[in-house]
């Protein structure tokens, strides 16, 4: 089957979506049973899904523009099929911040071991790609990773607090665990630098008669513990461990457990790389289009959209420009209203209404029990529903009056006013 015809393409992109978010080969045949495609097997899906390489290949080798004050690194072992067995291999992945607050993921690779030659190579890509301007990494402890931040990036190193108090952990009896949990918790809840270097120190004296080996090792590791005290306070929660990367390791890995062993490290890139969950960004982006003050403001926001995204994303961009009128459409309307029209919000507590009572009882039971029971629970809620915002402007509207910038314009000249 070639991909060349709209419906073909279409099925292809289904096949291929499903792969992405985690349905597995030999499911899929079930599902395109349902387009009116009769068996297709696990190595039809494995060679429709080979068309996201490209898109896997752009993502990987985009420029990155502009300063990452910020970058975690983390990585996990995946299964790989190779000639003469499976190997467990390293999928690394690098996350950053650009000076603009954006997040998203800006690197991913395989290798045979997490290696300081590997990291070394990787985080090198990554600075002949752009990436500039680091003021802190963040990762765990790994010997290899640690000797290639300081070679390549060469910039403070923030070691993972949740990491370390897990390796901690490792070290004393179940008993002891609680004490010593609590103990090293309390350190990262300090307001200021010396309050935490304090702690540390107290902590340290606590333990040494009942841990001593952790009372060293947290005496070691005080300066890389804390260093992100060394940057805004707003910050610290999200730089003092790996814990923003726990989230897309956590979705790769609801992908990579339906698949179990990857037939070879492109399989594996494809699905790591690909994941819409990764790309925390652009729902920014999209809310920063939502929730803009005037049409003006939305439309330069589908602009910037478009520029950050439509390399690696073009379906999506041209779906956000192409229905860019109908997106937009609701700023034709009172200011008031706004909050209303651009979703189908004031709807959905009408079907949360209904949706509750068919939870409690297991469904309506028949076609006209559910009419009588929607109408009985709709009728009852309405009348505690409040007006919308500027009630008095719906019969201004109604009556076929003007709005410019969300206030209602009625001459030519004024229109012309409220735009300038």
């Amino acid at each position: 089957m070639e991909p060349r015809r709209r419906a073909e393409q279409a099925l292809v992109a289904v096949v291929q979506e499903a792969y992405v978010n985690g349905v597995s080969t030999r499911k899929v045949d079930r599902l395109v049973e349902q387009l009116g495609l009769h068996h297709l097997s696990k190595d039809q899906v494995s060679r429709l899904c080979r068309g996201l390489d490209e898109q896997v290949r752009v993502f990987r080798e985009r420029p990155l523009e502009g300063c990452h004050p910020y970058v975690w690194l983390d990585a996990k072992l995946e299964r790989v099929r190779h000639p003469g067995g499976v190997r467990h291999k390293a999928l690394v992945i690098a996350y950053g911040v650009y000076a603009s607050g954006r997040r998203e993921v800006i690197g991913v690779d395989v290798g045979e071991a997490e290696t300081a030659a590997f990291w070394r190579e990787f985080l090198r890509s990554l600075r002949e790609r752009g990436l500039d301007g680091v003021k802190l990494c963040i990762s765990d402890a790994h010997a290899g990773l640690k000797a290639a931040i300081v070679q390549v990036l060469g910039c403070p190193w923030q070691r993972c607090t949740v990491h370390f108090l897990r390796d901690m952990l490792g070290h004393v009896s179940r008993a002891q665990q609680p004490l010593v949990s609590g103990a090293i918790r309390g350190i990262f809840t300090a307001t200021t630098a010396a309050d935490a270097r304090g702690r540390l120190g107290q902590v340290v004296e606590q333990l040494r008669p009942h841990a001593p080996k952790v009372a060293r090792l947290l005496e070691d590791a005080e300066p890389d513990l804390l260093a992100f005290y060394g940057f805004p306070a707003e910050h610290w929660p999200k730089l003092r461990s790996t814990n923003p990367l726990e989230w897309v390791n956590r979705e790769i890995g609801r992908r990579s457990d339906v698949v179990g062993i990857f037939p070879n490290d492109a399989a594996l890139l494809r699905l790591a790389a690909l994941p819409k969950a990764v790309h925390p960004g652009a729902r920014k982006a999209l809310a920063e289009i939502r929730d803009a003050p005037d049409r003006q403001h939305a439309e330069r926001a589908i602009e910037l959209f478009a520029r950050d995204y439509g390399v690696n994303w073009p379906k999506a961009v041209a779906k956000i420009t192409g229905d860019a009128e109908a997106l937009l459409c609701f700023f034709d309307y009172p200011a008031e209203h706004w909050v209303h029209l651009k979703t189908s919000n004031p709807i959905e507590s009408t079907f949360a209404t209904v949706r509750l009572r068919t939870r409690v009882t297991k469904g309506p039971g028949s076609k006209a029990a559910g009419l009588a029971m929607a109408f009985k629970l709709l009728e009852a809620a309405q009348d505690r529903w409040r007006a919308v915002n500027g009630p008095h402007l719906v019969a201004l509207v109604r009556a076929g009056a003007r709005f410019e910038k969300g206030v209602m314009v009625e001459r030519p000249d004024e229109a012309q006013e409220v735009a300038a």
